[in-house]
């Protein structure tokens, strides 16, 4: 938490512009697909739902055991798959 605080006072010291961070033609464009969606405003709620839970889990300890959980199942596969189409 310490980190991640240092972090954002330092980023907040820097004080960039939203130009040399984001194109002006790029923000406008995407805000405008935004709005011209039909009801825009429940999907930006359930956007901002999924983000909260996305970065509440994001570079923790549970999410870095159930990705490594995964690759180790698929790697199994790709092994079991391999060696008997080899044995054929």
């Amino acid at each position: 938490m310490e980190d991640w605080y240092l972090a954002l006072t330092a980023a907040s010291a820097l004080q960039p512009t939203t130009t040399e961070v984001f194109s002006e033609r790029d923000m406008q464009g995407l805000v405008d697909t935004i709005d011209t969606e039909p009801d825009p405003i429940p999907m930006r709620w359930l956007n901002a739902i999924f983000g909260r839970i996305f970065f509440g889990l994001y570079r923790t300890e549970a999410l870095e055991q159930v990705r490594m959980g995964l690759w180790a199942r698929m790697g199994v596969r790709l092994l079991m798959s391999s060696s008997s189409s080899a044995g054929s």
